[in-house]
């Protein structure tokens, strides 16, 4: 289904100025982001990717925790996961990390790691940028966008960011039903103990 692609992610601005126009004045913002799958090593963490050089690589480095919104029409269920962020960069010292974001990488579309190569998202758009975003419009031959951006050569623009989802807000709308999961969190004397969800119906 189209829609369960798709995703709201809001995050919060790393200034706190009393500022109410100063666009870094912590105020809440919300976007929405391509569904990249779970995570292949761990299936609790959801993943989408972004630009290294977006404001919301910015907002989740100064503070990780972050909230995604997911609505199923077909169903009429809503899930607001809640977790912790980690954004994977080129410049990120953990080689598993780097692995996790090299596999995503190689899983995207070659057209969709080419829009990793367009001018700074945010910037004045100038005439001299329209050449980047003609390059969908003038390659017709999928190989071509192979060559151009090979799933070996993972730009440095390119970032997977990882949702640790420690709590979960499921609303049923066709039944009028609500259930709160949360996670507890594993033994630090026991290593090999799952971590277990803890779930409760409440009022919608």
């Amino acid at each position: 289904v189209p829609n369960e692609k798709f995703f709201k992610v809001a995050t919060t601005k790393a200034n706190t100025s009393t500022n109410d126009q100063d666009d870094a004045s912590g105020f809440p913002a919300i976007r929405t982001v391509v569904f990249r799958g779970f995570l292949d090593r761990d299936q609790t963490k959801v993943t989408f990717v972004t630009d290294k050089r977006s404001k919301k690589v910015g907002d989740l480095t100064a503070n990780k925790k972050c909230e995604i919104c997911w609505y199923f029409p077909t169903s009429r269920e809503q899930f607001r996961l809640r977790g912790f962020a980690n954004v994977i960069t080129n410049e990120s010292t953990d080689d598993v990390d780097m692995k996790d974001r090299s596999i995503s990488w190689k899983k995207m579309r070659p057209g969709a790691r080419g829009q990793f190569s367009w001018p700074e998202p945010g910037q004045p758009r100038l005439p001299e940028h329209e050449e980047a975003y003609d390059v969908d419009r003038l390659i017709e031959d999928e190989q071509e966008y192979e060559n151009l951006w090979p799933k070996d050569n993972v730009l440095e623009n390119f970032c997977l960011v990882t949702v640790d989802v420690n709590r979960i807000d499921h609303l049923e709308l066709k039944g009028n039903k609500r259930y709160l999961y949360r996670r507890q969190q594993k033994n630090e004397e026991n290593e090999e103990q799952e971590n277990d969800w803890i779930v409760c119906e409440v009022c919608p």
